[in-house]
């Protein structure tokens, strides 16, 4: 989860949203869903290795590869916010250097 001191740069509705993602991410009905997602990932995996044809072969690995997104959802919306309030931070301290330029002339 994002450091809370990152998290007082996101906005109100960037911090609600990211709460109710966090919740969602910690709760028991997330770790079932987790599960059956790498059940789903173990029975593709064996549907790529084994196709019979091209196609079955590539309609397997798209969806093996949106099985895996699914499964590092929470590390990607994680990065997604943690990136944002950085660098809203960094906007943030950029302005106050500019301020600081702007008055010693």
């Amino acid at each position: 989860m994002i450091d809370s001191n990152l998290i007082k740069w996101l906005s109100d509705d960037e911090a609600s949203t990211l709460k109710d993602l966090e919740r969602l991410f910690i709760s028991p009905g997330w770790r079932h869903i987790c599960e059956y997602l790498s059940g789903r990932v173990m029975g593709t995996q064996q549907v790529v290795l084994n196709a019979t044809s091209w196609e079955q072969n590539r309609e397997a690995t798209g969806r093996l590869r949106e099985l895996m997104e699914l499964l590092d959802i929470e590390n990607k919306l994680t990065n997604e916010f943690t990136t944002l309030a950085v660098a809203k931070q960094e906007q943030f301290h950029e302005s106050q250097e500019d301020e600081a330029m702007d008055f010693e002339y």
